[in-house]
């Protein structure tokens, strides 16, 4: 992470939640990857203790669906879901209909998202 910072990244993604990244306070969000309910609840408080970004990333979401995005945002309706790895086109206006903010896709399949999220607006 702090390679990464010193060589301009501005802002960090991973695939789970590392404390010690949360970097905000030094103006770099840090978007950790979580699955439990309980990895989210401490990821995005955090987040938001260290100014970073307040988005938590779920992580292998294509597995278990846009139905468990939706009862993990319901006693945790504040936090900002991320949802990655297994999402297609297929799947991801079904994961923003559940309450996901933003679907996080592979380059091969960005186009086709971005066409299926944008028809269903």
């Amino acid at each position: 992470a702090e390679a990464a910072v010193a060589a301009g990244a501005q802002a960090l993604v991973s695939p789970a939640f590392e404390p010690e990244l949360m970097l905000g306070e030094r103006g770099v969000p840090f978007v950790p990857g979580c699955f439990t309910p309980s990895e989210v609840e401490r990821a995005w408080q955090a987040g938001l203790r260290r100014g970073s970004a307040g988005l938590v990333k779920l992580f292998p979401a294509g597995m278990l669906g846009p139905s468990y995005v939706r009862s993990l945002l319901g006693p945790l309706a504040d936090v900002q879901l991320i949802v990655s790895g297994g999402i297609r086109p297929e799947n991801a206006v079904e994961f923003l209909g559940a309450g996901a903010v933003a679907v996080a896709v592979d380059s091969s399949r960005a186009v086709a998202v971005w066409e299926r999220v944008r028809v269903a607006a």
